[in-house]
């Protein structure tokens, strides 16, 4: 829910404002020798200022980098994206948009501090590190291309009489998929070796329910399959706000999630004026993994930015002055 491209090129477009960016750190494992460190870095912006048509485009990019264990596997892409809105209607509450990215990765590693059996020096009974390892590799890096597609149909609830002077009613529904790796990209670092990229479908909803003034309900529920691999993740949370003076607005959110089968991980999120918004969580390993980790799965910062202009009226009829 914090890298929202990641998920779904649908999603590119999809905030109240005019552009966006946003940053993830995460740090994973570090209880284990081959912790893992991820760093994610997005910006979208849409082209809707002064339109009177119920469409618009949006265009962003995104930046990820991931590296991993004594090798330092290390997995990098840079991702442009597109997506068009359409509103659905003549009340203009229901949005689809649908989105592509075309990109550029990279995935490499460093044998350095890796280690066989074929270093162990039959003459001197020890380890030679001058000697060569089991495994012969044709390359340890390479360069590949990246294709994804996505949808998203976004339902926002009518105003409230009561709130046309305050707000709009917050209740929303986003859902979608993303469908990615498209060009299933070779991933080997031998040549005798075939093996790609599997595509990676992800499914999710994400809503909001506003209950009273100032408290709202948070519900999300993510599924992401990759050929045998796959992955659940649930978050419910509460949002309290606790300050809705026009401007001045900050809202405190308190969430907990499972990842089935691995973790669950409370979650806390502060909002300022609907444009910045800072979250932290950390993951309680609950898999099989906890015997090495001791239940210390990763902890994870996000930060998001929503920058906010007022538009021109597209047409505008002026009177002539009286003489």
């Amino acid at each position: 829910m914090n890298t929202p491209l990641q998920l779904s090129p649908g999603l590119t477009g999809v905030f109240s404002g005019n552009a966006r960016v946003g940053a993830t750190y995460r740090s994973q494992w570090d209880d284990v020798p081959v912790p893992f460190r991820t760093f994610s870095v997005y910006a979208d912006r849409k082209f809707n200022c002064g339109r009177e048509k119920p469409g618009f485009w949006s265009v962003g990019f995104a930046f990820n980098h991931d590296r991993a264990g004594d090798s330092r596997l290390t997995m990098m892409n840079l991702g442009g994206y597109a997506s068009f809105t359409q509103s659905l209607g003549k009340r203009k509450r229901t949005f689809l948009t649908l989105g592509a990215n075309l990109g550029m990765g990279q995935r490499g590693f460093d044998t350095d501090d890796l280690r066989s059996d074929s270093q162990y020096d039959d003459g001197t009974g020890t380890f030679n590190p001058s000697l060569r390892l089991d495994n012969e590799f044709d390359r340890t890096s390479l360069v590949f291309l990246d294709l994804g597609i996505g949808a998203n149909l976004r339902f926002q609830a009518e105003h409230r009489k009561e709130d046309r002077f305050i707000g709009d009613n917050r209740t929303r529904l986003d859902v979608g998929f993303g469908l990615h790796n498209l060009s299933r990209p070779s991933m080997s670092f031998i040549d005798e070796q075939n093996i790609n990229l599997p595509m990676r479908f992800a499914a999710y909803g994400d809503g909001l329910i506003q209950l009273t003034d100032k408290w709202d309900l948070q519900l999300s529920l993510q599924a992401q399959f990759q050929n045998p691999y796959r992955e659940y993740v649930g978050v419910v949370g509460a949002q309290f706000h606790l300050n809705r003076q026009r401007g001045k607005e900050i809202v405190l959110m308190a969430a907990a999630g499972y990842r089935f089968n691995d973790a669950w991980f409370p979650m806390l999120e502060l909002q300022f004026r609907n444009q910045l918004r800072v979250s932290a969580s950390f993951d309680v390993n609950v898999s099989d993994f906890q015997v090495a980790t001791g239940g210390n799965g990763g902890f994870e910062l996000s930060v998001r930015y929503i920058f906010k202009k007022i538009c021109p009226i597209p047409n505008v009829k002026y009177c002539p002055p009286f003489i």
